[in-house]
């Protein structure tokens, strides 16, 4: 199974992306099985509101880890929230207190057990905030503020090309779904 992630800060287009992909290669007749996995963090932020603490971030990561091993065959598995994006956002949520900081350990002792020895994913395809979010009621108030989406999206760039790298990591360029999704299906074929 190959396995797809896409990373970015919230409203960058992930999810868009990913459904797009998932439906473009549905359309390809060697591949047999594609599985599109949602982020569990839309869930959870809809059932008890904005996440606010790195121990919710936590759950998060553990939620979506669950549902990704849930995933039986496939030829691709795709998902717009891979488990190590929660590292990021934990970390910006923490106030530095001893405690959070065990939490934090122990997520990103988890999480370089999961990518160790071979790497987690395939392929991220990391997808920056060249779009303007849509208020949707899932998005916390500071991610439509200019400075938190640049920052988010380095930390994210950042995890993800030096402390969990994936085989693949790939940065989007193409800013039109119909481009994006022919720019990830190229990568995807090259592999």
């Amino acid at each position: 199974m190959i396995r797809v992630g896409f990373t970015g800060v919230p409203g960058a287009g992930k999810t868009s992306t990913a459904r797009g992909l998932a439906s473009t290669c549905r359309r390809i007749e060697k591949l047999k099985n594609i599985e599109l996995l949602s982020e569990y963090a839309r869930r959870y932020i809809a059932k008890y509101g904005t996440v606010t603490q790195p121990w919710e971030q936590f759950r998060i990561f553990k939620k979506q880890l669950e549902w990704e091993d849930s995933v039986g065959y496939a030829d691709i598995l795709i998902t717009d929230g891979p488990v190590f994006s929660s590292l990021v956002y934990a970390f910006m949520l923490s106030s530095g207190d001893t405690k959070e900081i065990m939490i934090l350990d122990d997520l990103f002792s988890e999480m370089i057990k999961l990518n160790n020895p071979n790497p987690r994913y395939d392929v991220i395809f990391h997808i920056p905030p060249k779009l303007t979010p849509v208020v949707d009621g899932v998005r916390a108030k500071v991610q439509f503020d200019d400075l938190w989406r640049t920052n988010a999206d380095s930390h994210l760039y950042s995890m993800y090309a030096y402390y969990l790298p994936p085989k693949h990591l790939h940065l989007v360029e193409s800013v039109s779904m119909d481009d994006r999704v022919a720019e990830c299906l190229e990568v995807l074929d090259s592999l």
